[in-house]
Protein backbone atom coordinates (compact mmCIF):
# COMPACT_ATOMS: atom_id res chain seq x y z
CA UNK A 1 0.00 0.00 0.00
CA UNK A 2 1.30 3.52 -1.07
CA UNK A 3 1.66 6.46 1.37
CA UNK A 4 -1.16 7.98 -0.39
CA UNK A 5 -3.48 4.80 -0.05
CA UNK A 6 -3.18 4.77 4.09
CA UNK A 7 -5.54 6.23 5.79
CA UNK A 8 -5.64 9.69 7.80
CA UNK A 9 -6.07 7.70 11.32
CA UNK A 10 -3.08 5.62 10.31
CA UNK A 11 -0.81 8.59 8.91
CA UNK A 12 -1.20 9.88 12.18
CA UNK A 13 0.37 6.36 13.95
CA UNK A 14 2.73 6.34 11.25
CA UNK A 15 6.12 4.62 12.71
CA UNK A 16 8.74 6.44 10.01
CA UNK A 17 7.10 9.69 11.70
CA UNK A 18 6.61 11.73 8.70
CA UNK A 19 2.82 12.02 9.75
CA UNK A 20 1.95 12.59 13.12
CA UNK A 21 4.81 14.05 14.53
CA UNK A 22 3.71 17.82 14.96
CA UNK A 23 -0.16 16.61 14.78
CA UNK A 24 -2.04 17.87 18.35
CA UNK A 25 -4.78 15.47 17.40
CA UNK A 26 -2.44 12.86 19.53
CA UNK A 27 -1.57 13.97 23.05
CA UNK A 28 0.36 11.88 25.16
CA UNK A 29 0.30 12.92 28.86
CA UNK A 30 3.66 14.67 29.54
CA UNK A 31 5.79 14.17 32.70
CA UNK A 32 8.39 15.99 33.18
CA UNK A 33 11.08 15.10 35.97
CA UNK A 34 13.92 17.46 36.79
CA UNK A 35 16.81 15.54 38.39
CA UNK A 36 20.34 16.53 38.86
CA UNK A 37 21.61 12.61 38.05
CA UNK A 38 20.02 9.77 36.76
CA UNK A 39 21.20 7.71 39.73
CA UNK A 40 18.56 9.73 42.21
CA UNK A 41 16.28 9.17 39.88
CA UNK A 42 16.58 5.54 38.82
CA UNK A 43 17.04 4.77 42.55
CA UNK A 44 14.14 6.55 43.75
CA UNK A 45 11.27 6.20 40.73
CA UNK A 46 12.57 4.51 37.79
CA UNK A 47 9.64 1.89 38.06
CA UNK A 48 7.46 4.16 38.70
CA UNK A 49 8.31 6.72 35.37
CA UNK A 50 9.09 3.14 33.30
CA UNK A 51 5.83 2.31 33.91
CA UNK A 52 4.27 5.68 32.93
CA UNK A 53 6.45 5.58 29.60
CA UNK A 54 5.01 1.40 29.45
CA UNK A 55 1.91 2.77 29.07
CA UNK A 56 2.04 5.57 27.10
CA UNK A 57 3.29 8.78 28.89
CA UNK A 58 6.09 10.90 27.38
CA UNK A 59 8.56 11.00 29.98
CA UNK A 60 11.19 12.97 30.10
CA UNK A 61 14.07 13.07 32.59
CA UNK A 62 15.67 16.91 32.28
CA UNK A 63 19.44 16.79 33.50
CA UNK A 64 21.03 19.42 34.94
CA UNK A 65 24.40 18.56 33.53
CA UNK A 66 25.53 16.22 30.74
CA UNK A 67 25.64 12.61 32.16
CA UNK A 68 25.46 8.86 30.92
CA UNK A 69 22.07 8.39 30.11
CA UNK A 70 21.92 4.43 29.14
CA UNK A 71 20.18 3.83 32.76
CA UNK A 72 17.09 5.98 31.77
CA UNK A 73 17.05 4.74 28.40
CA UNK A 74 16.88 0.87 30.01
CA UNK A 75 13.57 1.98 31.28
CA UNK A 76 12.29 3.49 28.21
CA UNK A 77 12.78 7.46 29.33
CA UNK A 78 13.94 10.19 27.14
CA UNK A 79 16.78 12.24 28.68
CA UNK A 80 16.96 16.05 27.95
CA UNK A 81 19.29 18.83 29.36
CA UNK A 82 17.70 21.39 31.03
CA UNK A 83 18.25 24.66 28.98
CA UNK A 84 16.02 26.43 31.08
CA UNK A 85 15.79 27.21 35.05
CA UNK A 86 13.32 25.19 36.64
CA UNK A 87 10.73 27.40 36.96
CA UNK A 88 10.70 28.41 33.76
CA UNK A 89 9.92 24.28 33.77
CA UNK A 90 7.48 24.25 35.67
CA UNK A 91 5.93 27.41 34.38
CA UNK A 92 5.74 25.89 30.66
CA UNK A 93 4.12 22.37 32.04
CA UNK A 94 0.82 22.61 29.74
CA UNK A 95 -2.21 21.57 31.30
CA UNK A 96 -3.09 17.88 31.30
CA UNK A 97 0.87 17.66 31.94
CA UNK A 98 2.68 16.11 35.13
CA UNK A 99 5.68 16.71 37.23
CA UNK A 100 7.33 14.40 39.49
CA UNK A 101 10.30 15.79 41.27
CA UNK A 102 12.68 15.13 44.09
CA UNK A 103 11.47 16.69 47.87
CA UNK A 104 15.18 18.21 48.27
CA UNK A 105 14.98 20.22 44.74
CA UNK A 106 11.13 21.97 47.08
CA UNK A 107 13.41 21.95 50.43
CA UNK A 108 16.50 24.09 48.83
CA UNK A 109 14.22 26.40 46.66
CA UNK A 110 11.24 28.48 48.07
CA UNK A 111 10.99 29.87 44.76
CA UNK A 112 10.05 26.42 43.22
CA UNK A 113 7.68 25.51 46.03
CA UNK A 114 5.87 28.27 45.40
CA UNK A 115 5.17 27.65 41.93
CA UNK A 116 4.81 24.34 42.54
CA UNK A 117 2.11 25.31 45.03
CA UNK A 118 0.06 27.75 42.55
CA UNK A 119 0.86 24.99 39.41
CA UNK A 120 -1.84 22.79 42.22
CA UNK A 121 -3.92 25.49 42.74
CA UNK A 122 -4.69 26.39 39.41
CA UNK A 123 -5.13 22.30 38.76
CA UNK A 124 -2.84 22.60 36.21
CA UNK A 125 -0.98 19.64 36.22
CA UNK A 126 -0.63 16.18 38.11
CA UNK A 127 2.92 16.67 41.11
CA UNK A 128 4.14 13.83 42.30
CA UNK A 129 7.22 13.78 44.89
CA UNK A 130 9.60 11.13 45.85
CA UNK A 131 12.24 11.72 48.41
CA UNK A 132 12.00 13.06 52.59
CA UNK A 133 10.07 15.79 52.09
CA UNK A 134 10.60 18.23 55.10
CA UNK A 135 9.15 21.09 52.98
CA UNK A 136 7.14 22.81 56.25
CA UNK A 137 3.52 23.68 54.89
CA UNK A 138 3.96 22.23 51.41
CA UNK A 139 4.41 18.86 53.59
CA UNK A 140 0.74 19.27 55.07
CA UNK A 141 0.29 18.83 51.86
CA UNK A 142 1.67 15.36 50.95
CA UNK A 143 -0.35 12.11 50.72
CA UNK A 144 1.66 9.03 50.81
CA UNK A 145 1.63 7.00 48.07
CA UNK A 146 3.04 3.65 47.35
CA UNK A 147 3.71 3.15 43.39
CA UNK A 148 2.84 -0.81 42.76
CA UNK A 149 5.47 -1.77 40.02
CA UNK A 150 4.72 -3.67 37.09
CA UNK A 151 6.75 -7.29 36.89
CA UNK A 152 8.24 -5.42 33.61
CA UNK A 153 9.28 -2.16 35.64
CA UNK A 154 11.09 -4.29 38.44
CA UNK A 155 13.47 -5.92 36.07
CA UNK A 156 13.91 -3.10 33.74
CA UNK A 157 14.63 -0.72 36.74
CA UNK A 158 17.04 -3.89 38.43
CA UNK A 159 19.01 -3.55 35.02
CA UNK A 160 18.89 0.39 35.07
CA UNK A 161 20.31 -0.22 38.46
CA UNK A 162 23.25 -2.06 37.26
CA UNK A 163 23.39 0.27 34.36
CA UNK A 164 24.39 3.09 37.60
CA UNK A 165 26.77 1.09 39.56
CA UNK A 166 23.93 -0.21 42.36
CA UNK A 167 24.08 -2.82 44.10
CA UNK A 168 21.88 -5.20 42.66
CA UNK A 169 22.81 -8.76 41.66
CA UNK A 170 21.14 -11.56 39.40
CA UNK A 171 19.99 -13.21 43.11
CA UNK A 172 18.99 -9.63 44.48
CA UNK A 173 15.26 -8.31 43.89
CA UNK A 174 14.55 -4.90 43.52
CA UNK A 175 11.47 -3.65 45.97
CA UNK A 176 8.06 -4.15 44.46
CA UNK A 177 6.88 -0.69 45.14
CA UNK A 178 8.34 2.63 45.52
CA UNK A 179 6.99 5.37 47.87
CA UNK A 180 5.74 8.16 46.29
CA UNK A 181 3.79 11.61 47.75
CA UNK A 182 1.10 12.94 45.72
CA UNK A 183 0.44 16.87 46.36
CA UNK A 184 -2.90 17.16 47.40
CA UNK A 185 -4.72 19.14 45.38
CA UNK A 186 -3.25 17.69 41.75
CA UNK A 187 -5.36 16.07 39.43
CA UNK A 188 -6.05 12.51 40.03
CA UNK A 189 -6.26 11.11 36.47
CA UNK A 190 -4.75 7.33 37.44
CA UNK A 191 -3.96 6.02 40.70
CA UNK A 192 -0.08 5.97 41.39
Amino acid sequence: MTEDRIPEASRRLDPRGEHGAGDDRLHRVRLLVPGAGVGEVVRSVGGFLCDRARAGWDVRVLLTAPCDTRALRILGIAAHELDADLLSVIEGLSRGGALALGADVLARDADSREQVSRLISRGRAEVTVWGRPTLGNLTQGLEPVAHPMSAAARAFKAHALRAIGGATDSGAAVEPHETLFRVRGSRRRRSL
